[in-house]
């Protein structure tokens, strides 16, 4: 069996809400379909007769998502110090320690703006951020059918 790599086809876009920044046909497992096309020559089982499949993108969406990055990026900028970007994500005892700390003597202040910046920081029900679908943002790396790792070998 050939293994398929990225490079081997090319994938459309998904549709994305401008209101939400959300694909539009998200499916309950957060995922969502591309429709992709195999480069010319290549043979695979399963296209159809126009050499194109579907794709699904795993992680595309998530329906819980309501609170924006760059709101929580700001609000710990500017108001971190009073715990007001705690607040905001949902991390109630933490903001109410940071409030009458002066934001635990501006150390939980400066490590908050860092991991909101980082995407390490999220809000309390576990949800991800509302972010622009196309724009800068971080994801978790994840090692499946989709990524390979490639080993170099030197000599001396």
């Amino acid at each position: 069996m050939q293994r398929h790599f990225p490079f081997h086809y090319h994938c459309t876009d998904p549709e994305i809400s401008l209101s939400t920044q959300q694909p539009l046909e998200c499916h309950k497992n957060g995922s969502t379909f591309v429709w992709c096309q195999a480069v010319p020559g290549l043979q695979c089982n399963g296209l159809y007769s126009n050499g194109t499949f579907k794709k699904e993108i795993r992680d595309a969406c998530d329906q819980r998502a309501h609170l924006n990055h760059s709101t929580a990026l700001l609000l710990s900028i500017f108001l971190g110090f009073l715990g007001v970007d705690r607040f905001y994500l949902g991390y109630y005892a933490i903001g109410i320690l940071k409030l009458f700390s002066l934001g635990g003597l501006l150390i939980i202040y400066l490590v908050d703006i860092i991991l909101i910046a980082l995407n390490l920081l999220g809000p309390a029900d576990g949800s991800r951020y509302l972010m622009p679908y196309y724009g800068p943002h971080s994801t978790s790396l994840r090692l499946d059918n989709d990524t390979f790792l490639v080993l170099y070998s030197f000599t001396i």
